[in-house]
This record gives C-alpha cells, structure tokens and sequence, in this order.
C-alpha cells in the first residue's frame, strides 16, 4: 500500500479521506497491524480504488502484505 501511494503521490490522510476510512485505520493497513484483507470487503475496496489499483494488482496485496510484514 505505501509503495502504490507513494507512488501516486499521496499522503497517508489523502488515501484515508478519498477511502472514506479514519486516517488511524489507514495507518494499521500500511504498517502491517491490522490487515486488509481480513478487514470488511467495502473497506478494501475503498482502499484499492483510492489508491487506483486494478484487479490484477490488488490480488497481489496478501502476497506483499506477508512480504512486507518481515521486513525491519
């Protein structure tokens, strides 16, 4: 998720608002804390559209969340 929004060019609260989600929540999906996809199927939708990600693209979020989730 930080990757894609970095990219973009947003801020962690511009994804939040545009997602309809607090900033908090938004926080603990790209940190690793809480994860996406065990959250509401809305909510990762919103996330995945705010950030402008495909279909193809947003499959891959578990891959990269446990990828991620080992890095210091």
């Amino acid at each position: 998720l930080r990757e894609k929004r970095v990219v973009l060019g947003m801020t962690q609260q511009q994804v939040a608002d545009k997602s309809g989600i607090i900033l908090q929540q938004y926080q603990k999906f790209e940190s690793g804390e809480r994860d996406i996809m065990t959250s509401s199927f809305k909510t990762a939708c919103k996330v995945v559209e705010a950030l402008g990600m495909g279909k193809k693209e947003a499959r891959r979020l578990p891959e990269k969340i446990h990828k991620n989730r080992h890095l210091p």
